[in-house]
Parts: structure tokens; sequence; C-alpha cells
């Protein structure tokens, strides 16, 4: 393993999730190339890998496992005609003002969506319609220690859902591609997306955004919100007065806190109305 790639041991995972839930993790790494990433898949037999961690719920206390951060430390974006080639730590805020630099549209609806390339392209993240999958050309990842490269085509997209959600494969890379668009217009989308977000998320508050995946018969926060949940809490977690939606922490929240009131939301809904919400997070055990 590559001896100055930084390695924290024993530590809280909490500063790096969105939640700001966690407790201390076994180690975490801070890989910079693909060679650091397959260093530490050669080392760990198991290692879970975070980007911005906007969608993963840890738990509190010792937590014996190894995390691998792929963010900062690896997030390089560069140009290719109308295609944008992205490394997976860099964030979908990152993307969607690169390609508004590059003058190419369809990337806006990722300015306001709290992850990284990888973890959009892992959850087919999207907002106000689109989602990630739409502007995806390829993707590049390591399968037993090889970088594979798959077309989206590939990669069984749907609601909040890709292959990678079970092949285990760690993704490094992806190349979009967009429009030649204004770039006045671009941002003006931008804009009006951020503004309508302001407006009705929560997003003064630690979150992990929605908790619930769209259900077929509705949206789950306009269910929540009729089945008046809105303002529930469990210690110092929160169902958002402003999105009900969202569960935010507004009193240093535990693990436990944000998890229980996950599971009464998710109860509470099904016996009024008999609509059992799967969630979007994702609750490590």
């Amino acid at each position: 393993m590559r001896c100055n790639m930084e390695v924290l041991k024993n530590v809280s995972i909490k500063p790096y999730t969105s939640m700001k839930v966690g407790g201390n993790v076994k180690e975490i790494f801070f890989p910079e190339d693909t060679d650091d990433i397959i260093d530490v898949l050669n080392k760990c037999n198991e290692v879970i890998v975070i980007g911005n961690c906007s969608n993963l719920i840890i738990p509190d206390g010792y937590y014996d496992k190894s995390f691998m951060i792929l963010r900062d430390n690896f997030s390089k974006i560069r140009k290719d005609g109308y295609r944008i080639v992205a490394e997976s730590g860099a964030t979908m805020k990152a993307l969607s003002r690169f390609a508004l630099k590059s003058y190419l549209k369809g990337f806006e609806f990722l300015d306001g969506i709290p992850g990284t390339v990888g973890g959009g392209i892992f959850m087919n993240a999207g907002a106000y319609g689109p989602v990630i999958s739409d502007v995806l050309e390829s993707v590049r990842a390591i399968r037993d220690g090889k970088i594979v490269s798959y077309t989206k085509e590939q990669l069984d997209f749907s609601q909040r859902h890709s292959s990678f959600q079970t092949n285990r494969e760690i993704i490094v890379g992806a190349t979009f591609i967009g429009e030649e668009g204004d770039q006045k217009e671009i941002e003006a989308v931008i804009n009006d997306l951020n503004g309508r977000r302001r407006e009705k998320q929560p997003l003064e508050y630690p979150s992990c955004g929605s908790v619930f995946k769209r259900p077929e018969n509705g949206f789950a926060s306009k269910i929540i919100d009729e089945c008046g949940l809105k303002g529930l809490r469990i210690g110092g977690a929160e169902v958002s007065k402003k999105h009900a939606g969202f569960i935010i922490n507004v009193d240093n929240a535990s693990y436990e806190d944000v998890v229980s009131l996950i599971q009464k939301v998710h109860d509470i809904v099904l016996e009024k109305t008999g609509i059992s919400l799967e969630t979007e997070v994702k609750i490590l055990r």
C-alpha cells in the first residue's frame, strides 16, 4: 500500500456524514488514485465506500468496519468535446458547475443534490424529474482488482437503483454527455431549481434528503404529511415541518433516534394508508 496515502484509525465517522450521526470506525482510507483503491481492496476483506455519505446512516458506538472515502481526494473533472469525464469523488454540484462553465446543458438538476458522482450513479440520483443516468454515457469501475467499463445500458438503471447496488464493484469515474446551451439560460435554470429547494427543503439542518422512495401511488412526502406526521420527533430527530419527506437532525440526534423515527413513520403510514414506504436511505446495522 502506498506509504503516504492518508489513513485514520479508530476515528469518528460523524463529521464525514450529511446526517451527522455515527460513532468511531475501525479505519478510514483516503485514496488519491485507482492504484490506491485497488491496494485498499486487496488489504481489506470488506470495505464500505462513501463519498459525501449523504444517503447512509451509520451506527453510534464503535463500528468495526473499514471505510474508504472518495471525495475531494478523488474529484478531477475534465472536458472532452460535448463530454465531461469525472472521477467518482467529484460532487454533483461540481459536475453541474463544470457543465455550466462548459456551456453544456442537461446537468442543472444535479446542482443541489448533496452527493458525489459515484454516489449519484450508485443510487441513480435525481431531482425534479431528471436522473443522473439521463446524462450518463459510461462508467468506469473496479472489478476483481481491474478497471472495467460499462455503457449505461448495461447498468440496470431504474428509480433510485443501479446494478452497482448488488454487484459490489467500486465506481471510480464516469463519462457524461450534454448538449450545447446558452450559459445564461443554464444558470437561470440552476438558480430557479436552487430557489425552489431553499423554499421547500430544510437545508439548514443535517439530513439525508428524502428518506423514502416515491411509491407508485403518489409522493412519499405528501403521504407522510397527510398522515399528520410533520414535526413528529424522537430524541433529536424530527420529521421536517417544511418537507415531510426529510428527517432532520435538530438536536444532536443519535443513530437510534433516526432509525426509530424512520420505522415509526413507516409503521404509521402503513397503518393509516396500507402503503409500505421503501427507504431510499441505506441503514447500516
